[in-house]
C-alpha cells in the first residue's frame, strides 16, 4: 500500500471525503501514468472547489493495478499524483493527501471493493462517518466505503456510465463531482 499524506495541511475537523481517482477525478484512461494524457473529468474541477469551501478533509483513494502489472512504475505513479494535486491546488482546493493500492491479485487487503486503504486512514485520524463520504466511478468504490459506515455515491463519469444498475438502495447515484458537492451540502444541512 502506497499512503502520502500532506502534515502541512491543518485538519478541517472530522469530515472526509474520499475521492477515487481515474474516472472520478480524471478522464478514466486505462492505466493512466503519462502527465500528457492527464485530462479533468467533466465538472471535475468544479465539484472539488465546491468539496473544499464546505470544509471536508480530501483524500484521494486509488487502485492501481497497472504498477503491480509492470506497465508502469510507482515512481511514474507519484510524479503523476504529485502533479494532480499540484493542479488542484492551482484551483485552491487542498488535498490531505492519498492511499494507492499496487496490486493486481484479487488476494490483497487493500484492493477496493476491501477496506485496508480506509481502515490504514481511519488509523491515523479521527473521522465522523455521519458526515463522511466515499465517491467513485465503479461500484466497488462505493462498496467500500459503505462496510465501514460511510455515506457513498456512484458517479455516471468513468465506468459510472456502464454501472448505474448494480449501485444498492443505500448508495447515491448522481452524474458528475459538481452533482455530488450539491448533493453534499444538502445531505450535511439536514444533518446539521
Amino acid at each position: 500500500m502506497i499512503i502520502k499524506l500532506n502534515d502541512t495541511i491543518p485538519l478541517k475537523g472530522k469530515k472526509f471525503i474520499f475521492l477515487d481517482r481515474d474516472g472520478t477525478i480524471n478522464v478514466e484512461r486505462n492505466y493512466l501514468y503519462e502527465i500528457s494524457k492527464f485530462e479533468f473529468e467533466y465538472k471535475a474541477v468544479e465539484g472539488l472547489i465546491s468539496l473544499a469551501s464546505q470544509d471536508f478533509n480530501l483524500i484521494i483513494i486509488t487502485n492501481q493495478s497497472g504498477i503491480g502489472r509492470g506497465y508502469y512504475t510507482i515512481k511514474d505513479f507519484t510524479m503523476l499524483q504529485s502533479y494532480i494535486i499540484r493542479k488542484c491546488s492551482s484551483y485552491g482546493v487542498e488535498f490531505l493527501g492519498y492511499v494507492a493500492c499496487p496490486h493486481y491479485k484479487e488476494n490483497c487487503e487493500c484492493r477496493k471493493p476491501k477496506d485496508g486503504m480506509l481502515r490504514a486512514i481511519q488509523e491515523r485520524f479521527e473521522i465522523d462517518k455521519e458526515y463522511s463520504w466515499i465517491v467513485g466511478d465503479k461500484v466497488s468504490d462505493t462498496e467500500t466505503g459503505r462496510s465501514l459506515g460511510y455515506q457513498s455515491c456512484l458517479l455516471g463519469t468513468g465506468h459510472g456510465k456502464n454501472n448505474f444498475e448494480h449501485k444498492s438502495d443505500n448508495t447515491y447515484f448522481v452524474k458528475n463531482l459538481s452533482e455530488f458537492a450539491n448533493l453534499v451540502r444538502k445531505t450535511n444541512e439536514r444533518l446539521y
